[in-house]
């Protein structure tokens, strides 16, 4: 967990020095300019890269198809929590890991494509894409198993399934699996980005040619 105080933030990012304890009870709006990052969170892309990773063929047409990573840094040190009247009760925020920890910086990864006919989340259009390469199966596993990691609605001890089937009775079951009795699908949980894994799709993306 990030032990960085306002004092820091504010040299860090050119707001003025004064101890975070000394905004608690005012008026958000009127202080959030003096706040680092205007009081919200702060969010960063670390990587961003557009590949281009073979054709999608259509007849005697064919059409490239196209992956977008971005891999972004959360700080939530720089959060501010006020009540419905606007007043500041804290500034500084944590969200739980699937581990049930409280973290204040961790990293996300997200991974979507498109082509003429298709968007979004298409590795299963892609599996046996023409001119692709042996890396785009170590590429769709990562995707798979990490895109959204900070969107997770089971903890380590459930298991998640499609919110439509089901849920209410499901959701039940996985919950009493929980020795902590974090009650599944009930906030978004943060599955912690591995450094390797970081720089693997990156690698990945940066190295990536059609054949």
């Amino acid at each position: 967990m990030i032990t960085i105080s306002i004092r820091q933030i504010s040299k860090e990012y050119g707001g003025i020095e004064m101890e975070k304890e000394s905004y608690i009870g005012k008026d958000y709006n009127k202080v959030k300019e003096q706040l680092s990052n205007n009081g919200r969170r702060t969010e960063k892309s670390i990587f961003k890269k557009k590949i281009k990773i073979g054709y999608d063929i259509e007849g005697i047409s064919r059409h490239p198809v196209f992956l977008e990573c971005n891999i972004s840094v959360v700080d939530l040190s720089t959060e501010t929590i006020f009540n419905g009247d606007g007043k500041i009760l804290s500034i500084g925020n944590t969200k739980e890991t699937i581990h049930h920890k409280k973290i204040s910086k961790y990293y996300t990864l997200s991974i979507s494509g498109h082509s003429l006919h298709f968007a979004g989340q298409i590795y299963d259009n892609i599996k046996d894409l023409k001119g692709s390469k042996p890396e785009l199966k170590r590429i769709i596993k990562i995707w798979k198993e990490w895109h959204l990691n900070d969107l997770s609605p089971n903890c380590i001890h459930q298991k998640s399934f499609d919110c439509n089937d089901n849920f209410t009775e499901k959701a039940k079951v996985e919950t009493l699996k929980c020795p902590k009795k974090y009650s599944y699908g009930s906030k978004w949980l943060v599955k912690e980005l591995p450094g390797d894994i970081m720089e693997e799709i990156q690698e990945l993306f940066t190295n990536y040619k059609v054949l």
